[in-house]
């Protein structure tokens, strides 16, 4: 098991909009290892995301349609990054099967947790 956050999820847009039922999560089994904890005020540290456990190779698909604002390496790891109107999610440890300037509909494979 891939842990430190087989991906780090900024899905904000979790907390914030609640997802249509049966609305896929970025990957399979959606094992959450650390919720969203935003930091009161909110310019503080803080854990702005989810991590879900992963193992290397799992694929990995956006929940939400949008453009992908990003995709490649930030500080030697792979991310993603989608826009979804104003709210972002951001995928880290993924090498990118998108490019940026791409549209993805929900349940668009983004690419794979590396």
């Amino acid at each position: 098991m891939f842990n430190l956050a087989g991906i780090l999820c900024l899905c904000l847009l979790w907390h914030q909009t609640p997802a249509p039922s049966g609305t896929p999560g970025p990957l399979d089994h959606n094992r959450v290892i650390a919720e969203f904890a935003a930091p009161e005020p909110d310019w503080l540290p803080g854990h702005r995301g989810l991590d879900l456990a992963a193992d290397l190779g799992d694929t990995v698909i956006t929940p939400r349609a949008g453009w992908v604002v990003h995709a490649g390496a930030v500080a030697g790891t792979g991310v993603v990054v989608i826009r979804h109107g104003r709210l972002r999610a951001t995928y880290q440890s993924v090498a990118p099967s998108v490019r940026t300037g791409q549209y993805v509909g929900a349940g668009s494979v983004l690419g794979e947790v590396s």
